[in-house]
Parts: structure tokens; sequence; C-alpha cells
């Protein structure tokens, strides 16, 4: 009761009660993701992607891989590929609130701030 928290020491959450919450989301998301987008682009599998999608399912395997429309076994390939990038920890339920929020507040946007292409579904 009665705690104190230092920006630094709220993580994410400072970015939502800041004013100058877009270049901190955009610094936040290299920060924690930087590695996982650079491996992304290194290789050409969409890493953030597959976090977001499994975080989003609850981080249930067969469900997300079904989501990304893969075999589980290649979700678990790149589920490792993050791990490496990561740290084991990121799967912790904190860290991966954390995560999940990050991924949803860049909803849209990559690091180069431009719009991610969804794709036409009406013909």
């Amino acid at each position: 009761m009665g705690e104190a928290a230092t920006a630094g020491q709220l993580g994410l959450y400072r970015i939502l009660l800041d004013h100058a919450g877009r270049r901190d989301l955009a610094e936040a998301f290299e920060h924690m993701l930087g590695p996982v987008l650079a491996e992304e682009r290194r290789r050409g599998v969409p890493l953030v992607e597959t976090l977001r999608v499994f975080l989003d399912h609850g981080r249930r395997a067969r469900p997300a891989a079904s989501a990304l429309a893969i075999h589980v076994n290649t979700l678990y390939q790149r589920l490792t590929a993050v791990d490496s990038l990561l740290g084991e920890g990121w799967r912790s339920p904190q860290r991966a609130l954390e995560l999940q929020m990050l991924l949803r507040l860049t909803a849209g946007k990559r690091s180069t701030g431009r719009p991610r292409r969804r794709p036409n579904l009406i013909r």
C-alpha cells in the first residue's frame, strides 16, 4: 500500500499514461520486439504475426496454428525462434500480456509507422 513506481518501472503501462505516447509506443515496440522483427526480415518468416496470433488465442498452439493456416509443428518452430530472441520468460503471464498489449496498441502499424496491408476480402 502506498507504493510508487518510476516511469522505467511502469514498462509498457507508462505509454498509456504519457502524452508522448506514439513516440514511446514505437520505442517500446523496437525495444521489446525489435529482435523478432529483425529476424522476421532476415528469414522471411512472419514471426511478429505468429506471436500476435499465438497470444490472441490464449497461448494455445492448435487454435493459433489453425488461425495462421500452418501446421502446429511449424508454429512450434516459429515459437522456438521467438524463445531464442526474447528468452523463455516472454511466456510468463505478465510478460505475455505486455507483449499482447503492445501488439494490439500497434495494430495496423509496423516499426516503419506505415499501415500493414490487409487482404481484400471482398471482390
